[in-house]
C-alpha cells in the first residue's frame, strides 16, 4: 500500500507540475516578448524626441546605450556610412542596411512597426527610422530565446521534482501507517473508527465482515476437521487417502497399526508405509477408477482390504484404502472348516467299520465262531468311540455356545481324589502310579471341572511310560492352580503349539493303539476360557509334560 501511495502521489504531482510548468513558461515567455516590445518602443520614441536637439548625436548615442542593456543602436548617415554601432561591430551591421525596414524608413521617413528575429539562444526585436537630417537610427533589443528560457527552468523544476519526491515520499509513509493502524486498530476493537479517516470506513466495515465470515468459516472447518481426525483415530478399522501421485494425505492409527509402521509416512509415497505387492496394485487399479478388494497377512493377523478411487468431478482425484482386521472371523472360518472335515472323518472312520463288520456278518461271510466274536467285537468298539466322539463333539459346542453356567462352591481335593479313583483301573494297567498333593476350593461348574482334571488325568496316563506316574497338584494362593504332571513320552517342540487343536494327535500311529478323540486338550482349553483362566504348558520330549492351569477363585 505504501508504494502504490507513493507511486500515486508521484504521478499525480509529475503530471500537475509538467501542466503547470507550461502554463507559467508560456505565459511569462509571452509576457517577456511584450515587454521587450514595450520597451523597444519606448526607447525609440525617446529617441526620436530628442536625439534632433542634440549637438553631438554620437555622444549621446553612446549615452543612452551604457544606460540600456541588451540595446544596439546603430547610426548610419543619409549615404549609407556607418557612423555609430554600440556593439562596435561595423561589419555584422552592414548586411542589415538592405533590410526591409531600412527601405521602408528612407521611404517613409516614419519608423514602422517592430519586427522579430528569432535564435536558438536570443531572439531579437528591431526597428529603423529616419531623422531629420536623413540619417537612419535603427535601434534593437536582445531577449532570451524560449529555447534558452526552457533550459533556464530546468534546474528549478528538478528541485521542485527532488521536492516532490521527498514530500511524496514522507506523505505515503504517514498515510500509509495511518491507515494500516487505523485498520489495525478497528480490527482489533472490533469497532469501526471514522474519526481519523472516515474515506476508509466502508473499507474497514467490509475488511471487518469479511474477516468475521472468514473466521466462522474456519472455526467450522476447524469443527470439522477435528471431528473427522476423532472419528478416524477412534476407528478400529484402517483408513487411508491416497492422491494419484500415490502420496499418503490421510492415514489413521489403526491403518498403521495394521501395516506396521513405527514412523510418520504422511505426505510420502505408499512405499514407505507397505509394499505388499496385493495393496499396491489395488491402489494402481483404483486411480483407474476400479474397486478391488483382498486379504492380506500382517504380523500374523488376517487383513481385508477394500480400495476404491476418489472422484472430484467426474475425475479421479485418489484413492481410499479401507483395512478392516477380520483375524478372528478368517480364523474362525477356517476352524469351522477344518472341525467339519475333522468331524466328517472321525465320523465316517468308526460308520464305516461297523457298516462292513455288520454286512460281513448280515450275509453269513464269517463262519468261524471265534472270528465272528471278534468282529462283533470290533463292532462294539467302534461304536463305543462312536458314542465318545459324539459326546465330545456336543460338548465343544456347548462351550461354543457361551451359554450361562451353573456354578457351585467346588472342593476341587474331594473332585480330583474321585477322578483319579475313576483312572485306578485303566492306570494299573498302563502301571502307572497316581498321585495328589495340596487342596483348593473354587466357585465354579462342577461338572466341567470334573471334566477338565479328567481330560487332562486320562491323556498323562495314556501317553505315559511304564512304571511312570501323574501328579495332581492343587495350589490356592490368591488365585487357584491346578497342575498336572506326567513322566511319560512327552511331545517334540515342534508340535506343541498344537495340542489344543481339535482332533489333533501328536503321534497318529500310537493314536490309533491309545484311542481317543484328539477332543480333549480343546475341551479343556474351553473349559478354562469360560471361567476366565489361564493354561501353562511345559514338555520335553522323553521326560513328560505339565499342564498347568490358573483360575480365579470365583469365576
Amino acid at each position: 500500500m505504501k508504494k502504490r501511495i507513493f507511486d500515486n502521489t508521484i504521478v499525480v504531482s509529475i503530471i500537475v507540475l509538467i501542466l503547470s510548468s507550461t502554463f507559467s513558461f508560456f505565459l511569462y515567455y509571452g509576457n517577456h516578448r511584450k515587454n521587450a516590445e514595450k520597451d523597444l518602443t519606448s526607447l525609440i520614441s525617446l529617441i526620436d524626441s530628442t536625439i534632433n536637439f542634440e549637438e553631438d548625436k554620437i555622444e549621446y548615442l553612446k549615452n543612452i546605450s551604457k544606460s540600456n542593456e541588451n540595446i544596439r543602436i546603430t547610426y548610419v548617415s543619409s549615404g549609407n556610412e556607418i557612423l555609430f554601432d554600440s556593439y562596435d561591430d561595423i561589419l555584422g551591421i552592414k548586411r542589415h542596411i538592405d533590410s526591409e525596414e531600412f527601405e521602408d524608413s528612407v521611404k517613409t521617413g516614419i519608423y514602422n512597426p517592430n519586427r522579430y528575429s528569432s535564435g536558438a539562444f536570443k531572439d531579437v526585436y528591431y526597428n529603423a527610422f529616419k531623422l531629420k537630417d536623413g540619417s537612419i537610427l535603427r535601434v534593437s533589443k536582445e531577449i532570451e530565446s524560449m529555447f534558452s528560457l526552457f533550459f533556464d527552468m530546468i534546474p528549478v523544476n528538478l528541485l521542485i521534482l527532488l521536492f516532490i519526491v521527498i514530500s511524496s515520499k514522507a506523505l505515503s509513509s504517514r498515510t500509509s501507517e495511518k491507515i494500516v493502524n487505523s485498520v489495525k486498530e478497528s480490527l482489533e476493537r472490533n469497532i469501526v473508527i471514522e474519526e481519523e479517516i472516515p474515506e476508509i470506513s466502508p473499507v474497514i466495515f467490509e475488511i471487518k465482515s469479511q474477516r468475521d465470515i472468514i473466521e466462522r468459516q474456519l472455526e467450522e472447518i476447524k469443527v470439522e476437521r477435528d471431528t473427522i481426525t476423532i472419528i478416524l483415530e477412534n476407528m478400529e478399522e484402517g483408513f487411508l487417502m491416497i492422491d494419484t501421485k500415490k502420496s499418503i494425505l490421510l492415514i489413521n492409527k489403526a491403518a498403521l497399526n495394521f501395516l506396521n509402521a513405527t514412523k510418520s509416512v504422511l505426505n510420502k509415497n505408499i512405499l514407505y508405509l507397505t509394499r505388499d505387492e496385493e495393496i499396491i496394485n489395488s491402489i494402481e487399479e483404483a486411480l483407474k477408477g476400479n474397486s478391488s478388494e483382498g486379504i492380506i497377512n500382517s504380523m500374523d493377523r488376517e487383513i481385508k482390504f477394500y480400495s476404491n478411487p476418489v472422484y472430484l468431478k467426474d475425475t479421479i482425484a485418489g484413492s481410499i484404502l479401507f483395512l478392516i482386521d477380520e483375524t478372528e472371523q478368517i480364523r474362525s472360518q477356517r476352524i469351522r472348516e477344518e472341525f467339519s472335515a475333522n468331524v466328517s472323518h472321525e465320523l465316517k472312520t468308526p460308520i464305516t467299520s461297523i457298516y462292513g463288520f455288520a454286512e460281513l456278518l448280515k450275509n453269513d461271510m464269517i463262519p468261524a465262531e471265534e472270528d465272528r466274536v471278534e468282529f462283533l467285537n470290533s463292532i462294539y468298539n467302534e461304536s463305543k468311540r462312536l458314542l465318545e466322539l459324539t459326546d465330545d463333539i456336543m460338548k465343544i459346542s456347548k462351550l461354543e455356545e457361551g451359554s450361562e453356567l451353573l456354578k457351585s462352591k467346588v472342593d476341587l481335593k474331594k473332585l480330583s481324589e474321585e477322578v483319579l479313583f475313576s483312572f485306578t483301573k485303566f492306570a494299573e494297567d498302563k502301571s502307572v502310579k497316581l498321585h495328589l498333593k495340596g487342596e483348593a476350593s473354587i466357585i465354579a461348574n462342577e461338572n466341567m471341572m470334573w471334566e477338565m482334571i479328567s481330560n487332562l488325568v486320562e491323556n498323562a496316563i495314556k501317553y505315559n511310560r511304564e512304571n511312570g506316574e501323574v501328579t495332581v497338584e492343587l495350589n490356592e494362593d490368591g488365585k487357584v492352580k491346578i497342575k498336572v504332571s506326567d513322566t511319560g513320552i512327552g511331545i517334540p517342540r515342534a508340535k506343541q503349539n498344537r495340542i489344543f487343536e481339535r482332533f489333533y494327535r501328536v503321534d497318529e500311529s500310537r493314536n490309533k493303539k491309545t484311542g481317543g478323540t484328539g477332543l480333549g486338550l480343546s475341551i479343556v482349553k474351553h473349559i478354562v476360557k469360560n471361567h476366565g483362566g489361564e493354561i501353562k504348558f511345559k514338555s520335553k520330549e522323553g521326560i513328560g509334560t505339565e499342564i498347568e492351569i490358573e483360575l480365579p477363585k470365583v469365576t
